[in-house]
């Protein structure tokens, strides 16, 4: 019996074959193309580390920052980071300097990332026939106070000892075929918005991520081939799961994420392990003729990307750069061979495939993928609780109630509410803000529950991400 001799996780080589269909080159263009003076991109989290993301309704809703939790969850699943959305739907500057006491230093993050924009541009002055010396002052006008907020939100931040992370605003799409107004010039003014965050990076000492550069770069590029393709969603506002994928892959390459899940390199001929990374292999005796068997605990999972997010893949190399889980044998004989793992089938391949090296996170019949899967469903039922019940408390707070730090009571915030409803007059607001007022006294009451049930969520994802022994084979697929 063989123990592998173990080494901690790096970028590792792309063997994947999946690397050589996307075009690199391009998507290095798309992150590191001409633009203003670049801001320190933020370090990995490290373990412990409390991230808060601020925002409007592309934090609230949105999956960028529930996809980052879920690839260090699986890539490191020993570093316990907590995550927290502090997005609130319809929100700008002006209401996140307001807030910025209660909903984010509250509750004392060490990392805070904080996205602004697409309201603080104020989308109406864009309307069609919107022309003239006072639309143009009233732009910049919108601009400077903009400005002047994000420089008191991360001040505020700073002075409690939290890290800062400027993520500058994602684009507004008016330039796709699609049935929403083009509303013309609103990305134009969002591109002066994110140089305007970075430039606030570099000044203050903070971080930033880009997301606007690198989104409109290939949305551009993807529209000469569709006019009617987005990276975001039909009302050219919100990316959908593929643009929040997009986002997250945008964040983490930024951090200098690895791209390495796992690697197990094996000898056939002398049932040798030549090479491991973040993991430990273990040989086995009365391996059978021609195949190999042996035990692998992998000390990450495999990304598992969701089938409403696949589209990413056409888009950037998602996988060949964050998703790398290698599984190379040399010394087959030539022919095909059926990997198992634990009893079932993952695949077939030949010898020279495996040769080459295979990329298992691609595989979601691995047991490793499925693991994955499972602390992907936990976190999606947290995510899903936090965005939409319990930051309508939030919203319905931030709306309605005291201007001041809390604490946000039922009986402080019902006539608030009450007058709020009556204020509607026949002319009721967004349904995410009525659903927030109508139902705020039954979810208060039941405030508690909810934050035991999305912490419990969390914690047994955390679980369910522990590494685990698996028993591979790898057989002669005979008469296929």
């Amino acid at each position: 019996m063989l123990r592998a001799h173990v080494t901690p996780a790096g970028p590792g080589r792309h063997l994947s074959a999946l690397r050589r269909r996307f075009p690199i080159r391009l998507a290095l263009a798309l992150l590191l193309g001409p633009g203003s003076a670049r801001a320190t991109e933020p370090p990995l989290f490290r373990a412990g580390e409390h991230w808060l993301a601020f925002g409007d309704s592309i934090t609230q809703r949105g999956l960028y920052h529930a996809y980052v939790e879920l690839y260090y969850a699986t890539r490191f699943p020993e570093r316990e980071l907590t995550v927290s959305n502090s997005g609130i739907g319809g929100d700008r500057t002006t209401g996140a300097v307001r807030r910025v006491g209660w909903d984010v230093l509250a509750k004392k993050p060490t990392v805070v990332s904080v996205m602004f924009g697409m309201n603080d541009v104020d989308r109406f002055l864009y309307d069609e026939g919107k022309a003239g010396a006072e639309v143009d002052a009233a732009r910049r006008q919108a601009f400077d106070v903009y400005r002047a907020n994000q420089r008191a939100i991360v001040a505020r931040i700073q002075a409690s000892g939290a890290k800062v992370i400027l993520l500058t605003p994602t684009i507004f799409d008016d330039t796709a075929e699609l049935a929403a107004p083009k509303q013309t010039g609103i990305n134009r003014a969002l591109e002066e918005y994110a140089a305007a965050v970075e430039s606030l990076a570099l000044e203050t000492g903070s971080t930033c991520v880009n997301f606007h550069r690198p989104m409109h770069a290939l949305n551009q590029a993807l529209q000469a081939v569709n006019p009617a393709f987005t990276v975001v969603g039909p009302d050219r506002i919100h990316p959908g799961p593929p643009g929040h994928l997009l986002m997250a892959y945008l964040f983490l390459k930024a951090q200098h994420s690895p791209a390495l899940v796992s690697r197990l390199e094996f000898d056939a001929v002398g049932g040798r392990v030549l090479a491991v990374e973040n993991g430990e292999a273990t040989g086995e005796e009365g391996s059978p003729a021609g195949g190999l068997v042996f035990r692998w605990k992998a000390h990450a999972l495999p990304f598992p990307v969701e089938s409403a997010a696949v589209a990413v893949r056409a888009w950037v190399p998602f996988d060949a750069e964050l998703n790398q889980e290698i599984l190379r044998v040399v010394g087959l004989a030539s022919g095909r061979y059926a990997v198992k793992i634990d009893g079932s089938e993952v695949r077939v391949w030949t010898a020279e495939e495996l040769g080459l090296g295979v990329n298992l996170a691609l595989e979601p019949a691995t047991p490793q993928y499925r693991q994955a899967q499972e602390v992907a469903q936990r976190l999606r039922q947290r995510f899903d609780l936090v965005a939409g019940v319990i930051r309508s408390l939030a919203m319905a707070e931030h709306l309605y109630g005291p201007r001041d730090d809390g604490p946000f009571t039922i009986e402080r915030m019902e006539p608030l509410l009450a007058g709020a409803r009556e204020s509607w007059k026949g002319k009721p607001p967004a349904r995410s803000i009525q659903d927030a007022v109508e139902r705020y006294t039954e979810r208060k009451g039941k405030e508690a529950g909810f934050e035991a049930t999305a912490r419990q969520l969390a914690g047994e994802a955390r679980e369910l991400a522990r590494p685990r022994e698996h028993r591979y084979e790898i057989i002669p697929a005979t008469g296929r």
